[in-house]
């Protein structure tokens, strides 16, 4: 069955994804800081333009489906109660060896359980053990000097700010969005 469609993006993905769509004044703020970051820090490639700052700031809750449809992700949540996360600090993926992540780190176990969850019950690829739960603020430069002591200078003014989720969204392979609501 299919659902209707919630939005369309240009982009299409080799994998689908399911993420907690932030509200929109806390989105608002996540863009708002990101656009003070300098350009001659921003990483962006012209070939793909999810790099660079943030446009549509979420919650990756797992990344990897194939399927395109949500009917086994809302079959999975079905029991599922709403997600209470924390932003937290500010912090760095550096493992790529083309850019670094600025992030915000998300503390919740509810999360780490759902992802747990999904993960048991849901086809995925993925190439990362360990699930981090994060929101990605930019893609930076990576000759970047200092990055560390730079971002501990940034000012994080989410820290501590708490959101409750009561939808999933799975962002398709195929550039559209479902809602998957969270009942439990």
């Amino acid at each position: 069955m299919r659902f209707k469609r919630y939005s369309l993006t240009e982009n299409v993905h080799e994998f689908s994804l399911l993420q907690f769509d932030l509200p929109k004044e806390i989105a608002d703020k996540v863009i708002a800081f990101a656009s003070t970051l300098s350009d001659e820090d921003i990483y962006i490639d012209e070939k793909d333009p999810s790099y660079g700052r943030i446009k549509d700031p979420h919650i990756t809750v797992l990344y990897g489906l194939s399927d395109e449809f949500p009917d086994e992700v809302k079959h999975v949540a079905k029991d599922i109660k709403p997600v209470i996360v924390e932003i937290g600090d500010l912090s760095l993926f550096t493992d790529n060896p083309k850019f670094i992540v600025l992030k915000f780190e998300i503390k919740s176990s509810e999360l780490e359980k759902l992802n747990s969850k999904l993960k048991n019950e849901l086809e995925y690829t993925s190439s990362y053990v360990d699930y981090n739960p994060h929101m990605i603020v930019a893609y930076l430069k990576k000759d970047m000097s200092n990055v560390d002591t730079w971002v501990n200078s940034l000012n994080n003014s989410l820290n501590g700010t708490k959101i409750e989720f009561k939808t999933l969204m799975m962002s398709s392979k195929n550039g559209d969005k479902y809602p998957v609501a969270l009942r439990g």
